[in-house]
């Protein structure tokens, strides 16, 4: 049998050498016939939180966020099962290039009992979501040795805060892009992405469509100094459809500017500062970088991350955001939203440590009449995990959090309830976090 089946490769690739195609795409239709797998380090990725938690008040885990705040400061403050089950297969054509399919899911469920089960409902919190789903071929173009030609389901370089999960640049979705184009003094990448597609009628009765689209271009890895890089994005949106079809007020196109300066060697660890600016279809609150053509406004923020050691047994990360955005669509008008958070680890010796958050928020809404809302929430766990570093996973967690809030209602119940007139609250409970 496997004789016949490479005898049959061999035919395949003969016919395709002779007919079809240069070496390179005859390479490749052989490989796909024989499958030369490469050993992948790791093809089998995975990331999950769950766990179990309660109020002091009574019933479930309360999470605790401010209200009209983009993000909240996650230890001890996540009421989820979350899992992103990720699958990688590489092969490698000699003379034609590595290729890599990537494949993502997410599951996500409210963690109420054992059968949790999925609805399809994605307002829902029992869900289940195709992420990623994409293929890419590194040094498959002979005129950009290095660069990488990718196809499908795809994030690009999405990037976040950890201890707040705030995703600040995170393009991504359906498209087509080039990435690590080397240009001497930096690599260059480029994507069009797909943000959502809706069939609407206009006022004739007429039947259309019309699209989001993304199109981010960066420049990553510019060496400034020996411990100093930058990046430079520019991502733009555009919304277009069916000619007939009015649309008015969903084809707002959006730009958004993001500069990264990196910092190593930064009291024992890093520091990145990011500066963006972005306009209309760009200004989401959170997962900027997708276009939607019914935003309108723009939007000015900073934000100074990195980890740093403190002495030898503790490191921590830490984050300081502020972002002045005008929403001419919203009810608040827009709003100042400023965020100051950290996270200590103490490492204890072995597996054994115990992390301490700090967050605070303060949004300020700018329409007449509505109040601020600001919180201060920390959280104390004992964790033992498997390593003595920061990011050591899986961690397993026993957390008590407390919140407090300057006004009854700010909370904004990112799960559990909250009594109606209160302006604090406590939850413990445990959690695993695990990713590889």
């Amino acid at each position: 049998m496997m004789k016949r089946e490479h005898k049959q490769a061999a035919r395949i690739s003969a016919i395709v050498q002779k007919n079809l195609a240069p070496k390179a795409l005859a390479l490749a239709v052989t490989a796909a016939a024989a499958f030369p797998a490469v050993a992948d380090e790791n093809p089998f990725h995975l990331y999950f939180r769950s766990g179990i938690g309660s109020a002091v008040d009574g019933g479930d885990q309360v999470c605790y966020k401010a209200q009209n705040a983009p993000a909240k400061y996650r230890l001890g403050n996540e009421c989820e099962t979350y899992a992103a089950v990720r699958l990688i297969k590489g092969l490698d054509v000699e003379g034609a290039g590595k290729f890599k399919v990537t494949t993502e899911m997410i599951y996500e469920t409210d963690q109420n009992t054992d059968w949790e089960q999925i609805n399809g409902d994605t307002s829902s919190a029992d869900r289940l979501a195709i992420r990623r789903f994409n293929v890419a071929g590194t040094d498959v173009i002979e005129a950009l040795p290095g660069a990488t030609l990718w196809i499908g389901k795809e994030f690009v370089d999405r990037q976040n805060v950890h201890i707040n999960d705030f995703f600040y640049w995170d393009p991504k979705g359906p498209g087509v892009g080039l990435r690590d184009i080397d240009v001497g003094f930096g690599k260059v990448g480029v994507s069009w992405l797909r943000n959502g597609s809706t069939n609407a009628t206009d006022d004739g009765g007429d039947a259309g469509n019309y699209v989001n689209n993304t199109y981010d271009i960066r420049l990553s890895k510019v060496a400034l100094t020996d411990k100093v890089s930058a990046e430079f994005g520019l991502t733009l949106g555009s919304t277009s459809g069916t000619k007939r079809l009015s649309y008015d007020g969903n084809d707002n196109s959006g730009s958004l500017v993001t500069v990264n300066f990196m910092f190593s060697d930064v009291l024992g660890g890093s520091n990145k500062l990011t500066l963006q600016h972005a306009k209309d279809g760009m200004i989401a609150d959170a997962n900027t970088g997708n276009q939607n053509g019914s935003l309108e406004g723009d939007f000015f923020r900073i934000i100074d991350s990195g980890i740093v050691a403190i002495g030898d047994q503790t490191e921590a990360q830490f984050v300081a955001i502020y972002e002045d955005k005008n929403d001419d669509k919203a009810a608040t008008e827009g709003y100042t939203w400023t965020s100051f958070g950290i996270r200590p680890v103490v490492q204890w010796g072995g597996y054994s440590s115990t992390a301490f958050e700090l967050g605070y928020d303060l949004v300020d809404p700018k329409a007449d009449g509505l109040k601020t809302a600001s919180m201060t929430k920390f959280t104390v766990a004992q964790q033992f995990s498997a390593g003595s570093k920061f990011y050591s996973r899986p961690s397993l967690r026993l957390f008590a959090t407390f919140a407090k809030w300057d006004d009854a209602g700010a909370n904004s119940n990112a799960g559990g309830v909250t009594p109606e007139h209160a302006t604090q609250g406590i939850s413990f409970g445990a959690q695993t976090e695990v990713w590889f």
